[in-house]
């Protein structure tokens, strides 16, 4: 008996006391969780993306701004742009092809996990990166690659 009372005084408590609770709980925390800062890339993280685009990429893309292209194109500002649309850059056809879609960070880590699968016929002869850290880190290196606001 004392058990199933136990019981019936839990599920009044949980049932009508906590909803109010919560409730309250909640009116004053969702305020401060959009007001939280994002987290901030690894600085880290952003170093060794910059190894990894000196030991791979570098002998045929620049990333400085304002730097002219190579034999690939300059990778500032990479983050965000269309494909195959930086400014005075021959693209092979297979890149002008897909200008409609943007190098967002999904599309980044499929094309250099495999460069050739991901826009077959792109000119860039590059094996790509199997690495998952590794790819990882040179894509948070490419998203720094960007103007300060």
């Amino acid at each position: 008996m004392a058990r199933k009372h136990k019981r019936v005084l839990m599920g009044k408590l949980i049932g009508k006391q906590m909803p109010q609770f919560s409730s309250l709980l909640w009116s004053l925390a969702m305020p401060a969780i959009f007001f939280l800062p994002l987290p901030a890339r690894s600085d880290d993280a952003v170093s060794n993306g910059r190894t990894t685009f000196q030991t791979k990429c570098v002998m045929c893309h620049t990333s400085l701004k304002g730097a002219g292209h190579s034999t690939g194109p300059n990778l500032f500002g990479l983050v965000g742009r269309n494909i195959g649309t930086a400014n005075g850059f021959n693209y092979s056809e297979a890149m002008e092809e897909r200008k409609n879609e943007i190098w967002n960070l999904e599309r980044l880590d499929k094309f250099i996990t495999q460069p050739q699968k991901f826009i077959p016929r792109t000119a860039m002869m590059f094996v790509g990166i199997s690495d998952t850290a590794q790819r990882s880190q040179l894509i948070e290196f490419l998203v720094s690659l960007k103007n300060s606001e």
